[in-house]
């Protein structure tokens, strides 16, 4: 059973890691289900420039073939936006991402997932 709101105050720090351990098993096993590959970690600075052109400061949480998870601090609309994301190498890959949906994660906080549409390009 989870506890309630009122009980949060009582666990003990164990249980409420446990309990915050518990909630990621379960959000990773809701979001598995409708991923078609593997996702890894990959966390670092991303550019987002959306319709209106302006450029927009994010980070990605993870990456996959099909798409990636960002994190940020503005909401995003469902649509396409272009990625600017510079490589360890240095490059910079511009990849045009459908953005499939954004939920708020707490004190103006977002995250959100998008699938790949288009390379925009590879530059230095």
């Amino acid at each position: 059973r989870r506890p309630m709101p009122s009980e949060l105050d009582e666990l003990s720090p164990g249980r409420a890691l446990f309990e915050l351990v518990i909630e990621a098993e379960r959000e990773h096993k809701q979001g598995s289900e409708r991923r078609a590959s593997p996702r890894f970690p990959f966390f670092r600075p991303v550019w987002l420039r959306a319709n209106g052109g302006q450029r927009l400061r994010a980070f990605s949480r993870e990456i996959s073939t099909d798409g990636i998870g960002l994190m940020h601090n503005f909401p995003l609309e469902s649509g396409e936006v272009e990625l600017s994301i510079v490589s360890r190498g240095g490059y910079m890959v511009s990849v045009v991402t459908h953005i499939e949906w954004c939920a708020a994660c707490g004190d103006d906080w977002f995250i959100s997932g998008g699938r790949f549409v288009r390379l925009g390009g590879v530059g230095v």
